[in-house]
């Protein structure tokens, strides 16, 4: 009776782990967006200065699915995303274009940005 009682709650324990569920993973995205050129002709040694508000009103996307989640940019081309963990489509919106990254993990990344000036 005794083997029984502890066979039962043994059992029961392994029940309840097993329907419990898990916490969900998360991925911490830092990162920086580039932007350039902001004068037509720039020479090695003398960039042209970030234009100021160059990133007023500009976001870093993530796309997974048809999940999509925005951050905006810091004046200073920072932006932090806290993503579920999968693989994510990420860009941004500054300049023209900008790279698409593929991101799966936490980590730094940099997106590179055009602004189309030639």
């Amino acid at each position: 009776m005794r083997y029984r009682a502890t066979l039962m709650s043994g059992l029961t324990a392994l029940l309840l782990v097993g329907c419990s569920t898990p916490p969900a993973l998360t991925i911490t995205v830092v990162g920086m967006v580039t932007l350039g050129p902001f004068c037509p002709v720039e020479q090695v040694g003398t960039p042209c200065p970030i234009a100021p508000g160059a990133f007023a009103d500009a976001e870093v996307s993530a796309r997974q699915a048809d999940v999509e989640i925005r951050t905006p940019i810091s004046p200073s081309g920072d932006f932090t995303l806290e993503l579920s963990a999968g693989t994510w489509q990420v860009t941004a919106n500054a300049g023209m274009s900008c790279a698409t990254l593929t991101v799966s993990h936490s980590g730094p990344v940099s997106i590179d940005c055009d602004t189309g000036i030639r």
